[in-house]
């Protein structure tokens, strides 16, 4: 085997390593609304409050972790600080648009307009990091969305509302940005679970500071009680474990997918969610699960296999962010 095949293959190997990563994020977040929906509607726990509480408690879940196994984990150069206090903005933009979006849309069709982040993605990662837009990435683009407005769509009330929908929208270009900057963060060098502690840290504190400002906010703490208490139930504090776990292990997992697939393939790979989210509720909340989401599933699915199928294909440049 020449050294050329030994590099190939190396590469197809690590990209198929960041294509699982980033499909098992998917899997993980597809759990996110299921939880949140039971928080939210069973004990009546404020959106902002959930937000902020799973930011709490990530961080203590990662930090101990860290000092057990990996305390280097914890270090963050100073020259990497300024852009991931910027990251952390990003994250905590995406949260809270993303939750503003559901209030004023209905869930499925704010699923919907959030992954416009798919083009929105593959377009600036082209921009800005000047990554490879294929025929290939097009069709699995437009097989994906198709597939997320049957599952998310179906059955739903399509009524929503100029604000809304500028809401929707907003949340998917800043979904983009995120991933962009997933991507900057692994050319810089920092380890994507740092990144993931930080800006789950950052996050923290803006979320906090949202909650107790003088001014109404859709999903804000209505009283100190409640955001320093979320709830006297139990069973509320099992759902926020439970919530938070694959949230954090999905954004660590999704980090890692961005130090090896560019951006623009890992958001892809993410369109995975809304249809398995479709699946879960069938399963674990007795959901309908209709014929055309069946459909959306599967071309959902089709997109994805699309986008691996290119990601075999060996790479025709050093630069591995040039690829599908």
């Amino acid at each position: 085997m020449t050294e050329q095949e030994k590099s190939n293959l190396s590469s197809t190997q690590a990209r198929g390593r960041g294509f699982f990563y980033a499909v098992v994020a998917a899997i993980l977040f597809a759990f996110t609304p299921l939880f949140i929906k039971i928080l939210n509607t069973r004990f009546g726990v404020p959106a902002l409050v959930i937000t902020m509480w799973r930011n709490i408690l990530g961080i203590a879940l990662l930090f101990p972790a860290f000092l057990i196994f990996k305390p280097s984990l914890l270090k963050l150069e100073r020259k990497h600080f300024g852009f991931i206090v910027l990251y952390g903005v990003v994250f905590t933009l995406l949260n809270t648009i993303w939750t503003f979006s559901i209030q004023y849309n209905s869930a499925s069709v704010a699923t919907v307009l959030i992954y416009f982040s798919a083009p929105l993605t593959s377009l600036l990662g082209w921009w800005l990091l000047k990554e490879r837009f294929s025929w290939l990435k097009g069709l699995a683009i437009v097989l994906s969305l198709a597939g997320c407005a049957l599952v998310a769509l179906t059955g739903s009330e399509m009524e929503t509302n100029w604000i809304g929908l500028l809401l929707g929208l907003l949340s998917g270009l800043i979904y983009a940005f995120y991933a962009i900057c997933g991507r900057f963060s692994a050319q810089r060098g920092i380890n994507p679970w740092t990144s993931t502690f930080y800006i789950f840290f950052f996050a923290l504190v803006a979320l906090f500071v949202l909650n107790v400002l003088p001014i109404e906010i859709p999903g804000q703490a209505p009283d100190m009680k409640t955001l320093f208490t979320l709830s006297t139930d139990p069973m509320a504090w099992l759902f926020m474990v439970l919530l938070t776990v694959p949230l954090v292990v999905g954004y660590g997992l999704f980090n890692q997918s961005l130090t090896i697939l560019p951006s623009s393939t890992a958001n892809l790979i993410l369109t995975l969610e809304p249809p398995v989210t479709a699946v879960l509720a069938w399963l674990m909340l007795k959901e309908k699960l209709l014929p055309l989401q069946l459909l959306g599933t599967v071309l959902v699915l089709s997109g994805v296999l699309l986008v691996r199928l290119g990601a075999d294909k060996p790479l025709k440049t050093t630069d591995k962010t040039k690829t599908v």
